[in-house]
């Protein structure tokens, strides 16, 4: 018998019931697609968001050399500050530009709320899963057209810079 390869392996249906049973009891997961995101002023802009994001959580990083040059890191001040990506559908009718055009072209800063929409919790998020982007800009990256993908949608996609979010 040779000693090469896998010869300690063993099947441990305890030990993978017991980590599947874990998962189970945590709940119910949060899923991607459960999420509505409203733009002030915009409310045309709701029904057409296709993705988005929750904006990172964190704090500027302190870093410091103390003796014999250690390096030493806190947090520091809160990252009020930060950017996501949204892609939205246009319609026929131009309403997704046409909410874009003018939040660009009037140099509108909006506030944006992102939250999740469970169905189980008929659509009320828990509020780790709401988040208010305040004093937002708007840019529209370039909008992709083509002959040769005639089941397309046309789907602006915009970064969102936000300078507030409340936690």
């Amino acid at each position: 018998m040779s000693k090469a390869g896998h010869f300690n392996q063993k099947g441990n249906m305890g030990y993978l019931k017991t980590r599947f049973l874990e998962n189970t009891l945590a709940g119910e997961k949060s899923i991607a697609a459960e999420f509505r995101m409203t733009v002030d002023g915009h409310p045309e802009l709701t029904t057409l968001v296709r993705t988005t994001q929750y904006p990172a959580i964190g704090r500027h990083a302190v870093e410091d050399f103390g003796g014999m040059g250690l390096q030493f890191e806190q947090q520091g001040t809160f990252e009020n500050k930060g950017e996501i990506t949204v892609s939205v559908v246009e319609t026929i009718t131009g309403l997704a530009l046409d909410a874009i055009r003018d939040i660009v072209k009037n140099k509108q800063s909006v506030n944006i709320t992102i939250q999740a929409t469970p169905e189980s919790m008929m659509g009320l998020p828990s509020s780790a899963h709401k988040f208010r982007l305040e004093h937002c800009n708007i840019r529209c990256d370039a909008v992709d057209l083509s002959t040769e993908d005639v089941a397309a949608l046309v789907r602006p996609n915009m970064t969102i810079v936000y300078n507030w979010f409340e936690l």
